[in-house]
């Protein structure tokens, strides 16, 4: 452990991280045995999108090893993990492809108001070099309408992506937005991810560092359950024969070490 280390990582969140390496293992070994992807734009971009959530996911594991004052960038990721993994479980959901293609499509979309937006307030800035910018938005913008026009008789384009929590009601999993609420508050710097830094309010305010091992249980159940059941969502649409990627007895194992964060007494590891 590094001699700057501020809050050194207790033994049940080493073991989890290590737990969860496995469990990373194991989606990845699993997914190598898909079916070739190459026809469907939805299904290639969904797995390119788990790609994203893999390596966000690498690397909350690594900054718990590190030192758990560093828990808010890994809310921040967590929240990373758990749109990108929904957003991909959501683009595969409908059984038709062609409705899977339509979700893509709107997805590519956000590409394109990506960089209309660039272009439109980078004029201001007569140094930056627009051209580049527009000409990429430019080329989605024609691939997408080329693609558009393909499409059978009866398929229209989405209006835009829905909201995350209208994505989670569609994969069957409503229940968990309460979790992104609370890690968003990393992302847009609100009062609430402050409490990290503050007891109490007002005359009542303590200022310090009160950063404790079981606020870690939020960025990595977050993590876990992106791969268990949104991974495994992923899986049984791509694949004909479906099949867990993690055994049962994994999956309490993982569960029953992410809970200890929350009842254990913090015990540092050893230096």
């Amino acid at each position: 452990m590094s001699a700057s280390t501020a809050l050194q990582p207790t033994q049940t969140i080493l073991r989890t991280c290590n737990l969860m390496d496995g469990a990373i293992q194991a989606f990845l070994t699993r997914r190598k045995s898909l079916p070739p992807l190459g026809r469907w734009e939805a299904d290639i971009e969904a797995n390119n999108l788990f790609n994203l959530a893999i390596r966000h996911i690498e690397s909350i594991v690594e900054l718990a090893r590190r030192d758990l004052v560093l828990l808010p960038s890994a809310n921040v990721l967590a929240r990373a993990v758990f749109e990108t993994s929904v957003k991909a479980a959501w683009m595969v959901q409908p059984d038709d492809p062609f409705q899977r293609e339509l979700r893509w499509l709107a997805h590519l979309q956000e590409e394109v108001r990506m960089h209309d937006r660039l272009v439109s307030r980078g004029l201001r800035f007569g140094s930056v070099d627009l051209h580049p910018i527009k000409e990429r938005g430019d080329q989605i913008r024609e691939f997408q309408k080329h693609v558009v026009s393909k499409l059978p008789t009866g398929y229209s384009e989405l209006k835009g992506n829905p909201s995350v929590e209208e994505m989670l009601e569609s994969v069957g999993q409503a229940q968990v937005y309460p979790c992104y609420i609370q890690l968003a508050a990393y992302v847009h710097g609100t009062h609430s991810a402050t409490w990290l830094y503050r007891r109490n309010l007002g005359n009542q305010k303590e200022l310090g560092d009160y950063i404790e091992p079981e606020k870690w249980f939020l960025p990595l159940w977050t993590s876990w359950k992106c791969i268990q059941v949104l991974g495994q969502f992923f899986f049984d649409r791509l694949d004909s024969e479906p099949a867990p990627f993690i055994d049962s007895e994994k999956c309490e194992t993982i569960d029953k070490s992410l809970f200890d964060l929350l009842v254990a007494p913090p015990q540092p590891a050893p230096s």
